[in-house]
């Protein structure tokens, strides 16, 4: 859902840069485009796509893109497949938007590169490939994209369409966290935290981390939680952990419930230093001190039962089956 709002936010700023400084009337633009002219065409779709000087019509628009897009026009080929690809004025059909994308694609176009990695990543409209969204998302991140930039980072980090590799990750992350880029500037803290793909940096982390959280991110909640109760980069707080634990949770982030809930089953006994030297994985439960044992359970249950973050999921699994419960 994020993605698609992105997706839209950007693609409307595309449109405006179709339209003419509108010296010319929405007439003079039609007459224009009826002629064959090819940037009168683009701009007279914008102007039915954002109700410029015209009731606002997705079907108009659609019609007058494809017709500069097969004269060649790169950008009406990408807004074509946009429209296609997101259903705006025509039934949804990912064949057609790949098909657009891709004659945009070959034109250079860093948009319509960054929309065919994610129809190869998903296997929407093509067979799913992760070599080829690899390549996709690589030629648009080398133009500058910052969604391509932090996909390709998150292709590294997984090895997914090529080797796993930690300092490929990080250096596409900070490309897209400096681009201001939410979720990479997450990722980075994390990867800071970690030391993974580069050296640990809890200075970083935090700066990192912070900026995430400060716009709602809950992976970045999380790693601040870590922070706190290990005492690395912040003064030790096992109470402001929690708190981050828990913002984190509430957003339904696996790791973070699986955080919570180790925290209040175990209490104090935790070495968390221990812990993320081990990958933030507690292999067995330790001195009980029960300071919340229902609410311990309540969010290993929540974790247990999510199947976005597989490791928190197993974790969660196993840290239930030790303390003789099910989920």
């Amino acid at each position: 859902m994020i993605r698609k709002i992105i997706a839209v936010i950007v693609f409307a700023t595309i449109v405006m840069r179709a339209v003419p400084a509108l010296s010319a009337s929405f007439d003079e633009v039609h007459r224009r485009a009826q002629s064959g002219e090819i940037q009168s065409q683009a701009a007279l779709a914008a102007m039915y796509y954002q109700g410029i000087g015209v009731k606002k019509n997705y079907s108009e628009s659609l019609k007058w893109w494809k017709k500069a897009a097969e004269q060649g026009h790169a950008t009406s080929q990408y807004c074509a497949g946009f429209a296609y690809m997101y259903g705006k004025g025509v039934k949804k059909n990912y064949a057609e938007a790949f098909k657009w994308f891709h004659k945009a694609a070959e034109q250079g176009n860093d948009k319509a590169r960054y929309e065919l990695g994610k129809m190869y990543y998903n296997g929407e409209g093509v067979k799913k490939n992760y070599s080829e969204a690899f390549k996709c998302y690589a030629k648009a991140a080398a133009y500058g994209h910052v969604q391509a930039e932090y996909e390709l980072a998150k292709m590294y980090y997984k090895g997914e369409g090529t080797g796993k590799n930690y300092h490929y990750a990080a250096e596409w992350f900070n490309f897209a966290a400096q681009d201001g880029h939410v979720q990479a500037q997450a990722w980075l803290g994390y990867v800071y935290l970690f030391g993974e793909g580069v050296n640990k940096d809890y200075s970083e982390a935090l700066k990192w981390s912070r900026k995430a959280a400060d716009h709602g991110d809950a992976m970045a909640k999380n790693s601040l939680g870590l922070m706190y109760c290990s005492g690395n980069g912040v003064v030790q707080n096992t109470a402001e952990g929690i708190k981050w634990f828990r913002r984190a949770a509430e957003q339904g982030y696996a790791q973070a419930q699986y955080n919570l809930g180790v925290v209040y089953i175990n209490g104090d006994a935790i070495d968390w230093n221990d812990y993320l030297r081990n990958g933030h994985s507690l292999s067995a439960i330790g001195e009980r001190r029960n300071r919340d044992y229902a609410e311990g359970l309540k969010w290993l249950r929540m974790a247990a039962r999510q199947n976005q973050d597989v490791l928190a999921r197993n974790e969660a699994c196993n840290a239930l089956r030790l303390l003789g419960e099910t989920w």
